[in-house]
Formats: C-alpha cells, sequence, structure tokens
C-alpha cells in the first residue's frame, strides 16, 4: 500500500514550517500486519540550501 499527501502549515518555536509532502510504503504479512514500512519525508525545501525548486509548494499543496 502506498499512502501520500502532506503535512499542513505550522509554527514551531516561532518559526513557520511546511507544507511538507510525503509517501509512506505500507508491506503486510497474511495476517494483515505491517511487516515493513518506508517514509520519505521532504522537511526541508531543497531551495534552501541548493537552489531550484521548492516542491512542498507545486501542484495541489499551497
Amino acid at each position: 500500500m502506498v499512502a501520500q499527501g502532506y503535512f499542513k502549515p505550522f509554527s514551531y518555536d516561532g518559526k513557520s514550517f511546511g507544507p511538507w509532502r510525503f509517501v509512506i510504503i505500507l508491506e503486510f504479512n497474511d495476517d494483515g500486519k505491517i511487516v515493513r514500512e518506508i517514509d520519505w519525508i521532504n522537511y526541508t525545501p531543497r531551495e534552501n540550501f541548493l537552489g531550484g525548486k521548492d516542491i512542498n509548494t507545486l501542484g495541489r499543496v499551497k
């Protein structure tokens, strides 16, 4: 199963963060229990360190 979405913008310690896109990949066994989980979260926009587009604000995420 694959889930994707984004964490809405929020403030912490006086600083603004988000939105952050995420993808979660889950693998289940025959009993329906999760046996493997892979998470990808784009915490910090690429442009802050390497330049380029901030993919957190492209498409549906505003």
